[in-house]
């Protein structure tokens, strides 16, 4: 170790030696970067379900705790700027399956615990998420939403569904989808949970302020869950075995 910090002085007094020495501290940055870039962006089931065990399973009066077995069909809009991206799917435990639409293009996606898979020109190859505003529907991060947001009312329909208005700060979503800690003087933005004879049916966002503060949008970000065959456990057959 002595020598090569010997050899590191010599050669940064001369100027072919500081030359090669920050060639090498440049590739080892591009090395760097390059990893990052191929790291896949997506959060894998068995996060979810460590997220997901040591929750809350009422937050601010929402029961969500029918999701946690994992068992459930689902579709998921994402309204971004007036671009509609559909998610259509079902999860069951460990495994998972849905479409994405986004631009008059629908793919087609296989997720098996921590791997997420894309059907591409007659294969299956790994994947990203589809959209980047996953975090908001996945069940880790709406159990911390949901765990963050304050009561604004409550509305009861004759027909037995019931509707919970909640309030979320920038600041706080911003602290738990990146971990980032802002301080920003903000109309807050609402969260919509509906309840069809006390089962969860759907939850709406409308980020329109979280996405123009934070530059993600010129216009809006609208995000509605709509939950329905809770419980089905239905097996989910994985397509990389065909």
């Amino acid at each position: 170790m002595k020598e090569l910090i010997d050899f590191f002085k010599k050669t940064t007094k001369e100027d072919k030696g500081k030359a090669i020495w920050f060639f090498v501290a440049f590739a080892f940055l591009l090395l760097i970067l390059m990893i990052v870039a191929h790291t896949s962006t997506h959060y894998p089931l068995t996060k979810q379900l460590d997220d997901i065990r040591n929750a809350n399973s009422k937050n601010n009066g929402v029961d969500i705790s029918d999701l946690y077995q994992m068992k459930y069909k689902y579709k998921y809009t994402i309204n971004h700027d007036g671009i509609i991206t559909t998610i259509n799917g079902r999860i069951n435990e460990s495994s998972e399956e849905f479409n994405c639409r986004y631009n008059n293009i629908t793919s087609k996606y296989y997720r098996n615990q921590d791997d997420l898979y894309r059907y591409d020109n007659l294969k299956w190859i790994e994947s990203d998420e589809c959209s980047k505003f996953y975090k908001f529907y996945n069940l880790g991060y709406i159990n911390k939403l949901l765990d963050e947001a304050t009561l604004d009312h409550k509305t009861d329909y004759r027909d037995g569904r019931s509707e919970l208005s909640l309030l979320l700060s920038v600041n706080n979503i911003n602290k738990i989808i990146d971990d980032k800690v802002t301080d920003f003087s903000d109309n807050p933005c609402t969260i919509s949970v509906i309840s069809d004879k006390e089962v969860l049916s759907s939850i709406s966002y409308d980020l329109t302020n979280y996405c123009k503060i934070m530059k993600l949008c010129k216009k809006n970000l609208n995000i509605e869950l709509t939950y329905s065959n809770i419980g089905d456990s239905t097996r989910i057959d994985n397509p990389l075995n065909n």
